[in-house]
């Protein structure tokens, strides 16, 4: 996140080329820059939690576990930004589509990788995707909540 800062700093980035949708998820970020990105791993752990019980993870380790995955999803947002901020205008959506479709195959071999030792009467396949889906929906949902906080209450 400090590299980003810099990174967006010194080559004078308009970051509205990230959020063209969400303005107030941006105004949002723009003074809860820490916050944002680490709302949702209790969320996550607890959904990962309940899916995966049989591993008989606690929810605490599920916690940890989240926190690495926000970790490289961070990494792939910050990689976007600068393809973003390099890349010509007509790359923007192409870039944007990449992100998604790079974010949702991470953290399905995330948690593939990771819940591969414990053995499931479900087809792991089907409990990853099932997470993975479930991660970025609640993901969504933060961001339109937030967004909806940013236009309401933040100038």
């Amino acid at each position: 996140m400090t590299i980003e800062y810099f990174f967006l700093k010194l080559f004078h980035v308009d970051t509205n080329v990230f959020l063209t949708d969400y303005t107030g998820l941006y105004k949002f970020q723009k003074d809860y820059s820490k916050f944002v990105p680490f709302v949702a791993i209790p969320f996550y752990a607890f959904c990962s939690y309940l899916i995966f019980r049989k591993s008989e993870q606690n929810y605490t380790e599920n916690l940890v576990l989240n926190t690495y995955l926000v970790g490289g999803w961070i990494l792939i947002n910050f990689i976007q930004k600068v393809a973003l901020t390099f890349a010509p205008t007509i790359f923007l959506n192409p870039i944007k589509y990449i992100t998604i479709a790079v974010t949702f195959f991470y953290i399905y071999v995330f948690y593939y990788q990771y819940f591969s030792v414990f053995k499931f009467k479900l087809p792991l396949f089907i409990k990853v995707i099932f997470i993975t889906l479930s991660i970025l929906t609640i993901k969504q949902f933060i961001n339109v909540t937030l967004n909806n906080i940013g236009l309401h209450f933040l100038h």
